[in-house]
């Protein structure tokens, strides 16, 4: 898609126009509007996004849809199943299966990335802007599917949970861009690279980069060599500042089969 095309998604008669579709959600103007501005995107935009990056990696990868932990707390374990049945799209393979679960939580005015990892029984917390925040109902909530879809398997009985805090990466900077960090903090987790890639500097880097990948419906992950990311002055980001991140944050188990040779 042209810099015109994203620039007509801004014009108020495009609104409701249809720009794309990614798995069934309708992404209008309004969205890639409020996408390329300094506003808070909507959950459409969040979810769409993690679905492109699932599929980038769709033996390996899952993601969710915003309410699917809020269905969690106010459905039963079985309607969440027979919800699974009935879609029939990428449901078929066992949850446990796949080595990373990407769910993105919508709370009031907010954004918050829970990553579970099954081969190491982890759940882990993003929160960009209140790091300390241990969403304790929606972590439970889920674990308790979890050990649900478990059963009687004895090897997911156990599962730690860790909250990833301001030590850990670069705190948003205003309300508006936790959407923007949920979409990136995926992206590097999948790319194998450290998140605090990601900065104020260069969420609008992040923004642009979000609104392209909608309208191609595709995404190309990130690599050592191939950071997309560049700062408010179009300096390009580099991972060479974050070495050591990995080490320093071991409740982050980075995918290590992205080589540097773009697909």
């Amino acid at each position: 898609m042209t810099r015109r095309q994203l620039d007509s998604a801004k014009l108020p008669d495009n609104a409701s126009r249809i720009f794309t579709t990614v798995d069934g959600a309708s992404i209008n103007g309004h969205h890639l509007s409020r996408l390329q501005s300094n506003e808070q995107i909507h959950d459409v935009v969040v979810g769409a996004y993690l679905k492109i990056l699932a599929a980038s990696k769709p033996e390996t990868t899952r993601s969710f849809d915003t309410q699917f932990i809020h269905k969690l707390h106010n459905d039963t374990h079985q309607q969440i199943d027979h919800m699974f049945r009935m879609r029939r799209t990428n449901t078929k393979k066992d949850i446990l299966a796949y080595d990373t679960l990407l769910l993105p939580v919508q709370k009031p005015g907010h954004f918050v990335l829970i990553v579970v990892q099954p081969r190491q029984h982890s759940i882990n917390v993003f929160d960009s802007l209140r790091p300390d925040n241990n969403h304790t109902q929606e972590v439970e909530s889920l674990r308790q599917y979890l050990l649900h879809v478990a059963g009687d398997r004895p090897e997911y009985q156990q599962w730690t949970v860790d909250h990833v805090t301001a030590r850990d990466m670069v705190k948003q900077r205003g309300g508006v861009h936790c959407g923007i960090y949920v979409c990136m903090i995926a992206h590097c987790i999948l790319a194998g690279l450290p998140i605090c890639l990601l900065t104020p500097d260069n969420i609008s880097s992040c923004r642009q980069h979000i609104a392209q990948c909608l309208l191609d419906n595709t995404v190309q992950l990130m690599t050592q060599n191939n950071v997309v990311l560049s700062t408010n002055t179009g300096t390009p980001a580099t991972s060479e500042e974050c070495k050591g991140d990995e080490e320093d944050n071991p409740h982050i188990q980075m995918d290590t089969d992205q080589d540097d040779t773009p697909p």
